[in-house]
Order: C-alpha cells, then sequence, then structure tokens
C-alpha cells in the first residue's frame, strides 16, 4: 500500500525539480530585473515641396507683368532628428525656361511672403510650436535662399509653409510655355 504512494510522489518531486532547473536556466528574474526603458532613434530631417498651379496662362500685352500669381508652392520641412540643434530650409530655382525655342525669362520666381502667416504644425493634432520659426519672402533664383528657419531649441516636429509662387512676366517675353526645377534644402544648425 505504501508502495503506492510513494511512486505519485516521487513523480511530483521530480516535476516540482524539473520547473525549478527550467526557471533558472531561463534568465528570468523577478525581482533584480531594471525599469522598463524606452530607446528613442532619429528620423533626421525630411524635406518635401508641391507645386499647385493657378491660372499660369497669360496674354502678352506689350506691358510688364509684375508680381504675376501662377500658383500655390506648398513645402513641409520636419526635424525629426531629436537634437534640437535648429535647422535653415534653404530654396533655389533654375531660370523659367520654354519648351520650345529655349527662351529664358530675365526675371526670377519668388514667394511672396504672405505666407509667413500660413507657417503651422504640419500634423494635425500635434504639439509643435511656431515660436522661434520664421518664414520669409524669398527670390528664387540660382542662389540658394532661407526660405524658412527655426533657431536652437525650436522648429522639432513637422511645418508647413504655404505661399503664393510669382513670376515677373516682361513686355519682350517671347510666347511659349516655361519650366523651372525648385530645389529645397533643409540642413541643421
Amino acid at each position: 500500500m505504501f508502495s503506492r504512494l510513494v511512486r505519485p510522489l516521487s513523480f511530483l518531486g521530480s516535476f516540482v525539480a524539473l520547473v525549478a532547473m527550467m526557471l533558472a536556466s531561463s534568465g528570468i528574474a523577478f525581482a533584480a530585473d531594471p525599469a522598463p526603458t524606452e530607446t528613442i532613434s532619429s528620423a533626421g530631417m525630411v524635406v518635401a515641396g508641391t507645386f499647385t498651379a493657378g491660372s499660369n496662362t497669360l496674354t502678352l500685352d506689350g506691358s510688364n507683368h509684375l508680381g504675376s500669381v501662377i500658383g500655390t508652392l506648398a513645402v513641409t520641412a520636419a526635424d525629426d532628428s531629436g537634437a534640437g540643434a535648429g535647422w535653415t530650409l534653404s530654396t533655389s530655382a533654375t531660370a523659367l525656361t520654354s519648351a520650345s525655342g529655349g527662351h529664358t525669362l530675365a526675371t526670377s520666381l519668388a514667394t511672396s511672403g504672405t505666407g509667413t502667416s500660413a507657417l503651422a504644425c504640419a500634423v494635425s493634432g500635434s504639439t509643435c510650436s511656431t515660436s522661434g520659426v520664421t518664414a520669409s519672402a524669398v527670390p528664387l533664383d540660382g542662389t540658394a535662399q532661407t526660405l524658412a528657419a527655426a533657431t536652437a531649441t525650436n522648429g522639432m516636429g513637422s511645418y508647413k509653409f504655404t505661399d503664393n509662387l510669382l513670376v515677373d512676366i516682361p513686355a519682350n517675353a517671347f510666347a511659349g510655355t516655361y519650366s523651372s526645377t525648385i530645389t529645397f534644402t533643409m540642413a541643421s544648425l
């Protein structure tokens, strides 16, 4: 009778010893573990721009057409570096050149400067602040110009700058369809 009782107890003792060895060898520690940590990685700096054409046709009539609005320029600048160093957003453009004939307009493109009031957080519901972030009207020619900037400890997050794109069309311009390539560059301070 006692022999039957000994077998179940010896099996139970072996099972408890096996579980204890598994826990010890698995590296599980309960009281000695450090507090949870979170690693935040840097995504860097990203800039993207779009152009939406407006009424971009004009009839030459022998007079200069200065500051003609040809569309809207929307630029999103994102500082996801996590450094808070501040940044500059520069832009430049190639000369407006006609598709046929290779004619160029002697004047440059420009932003109107009305976008300084349209500088806002690009992500709805985000907590970015426009404090320390500025934008201004700039000529868009072959020389890089600062379109927007953020001072140190400011400008982290995504910002959208929307402005009218202007062009001066002289009275002696050749008729044609003109195009330009606009380049944006974002750099940390």
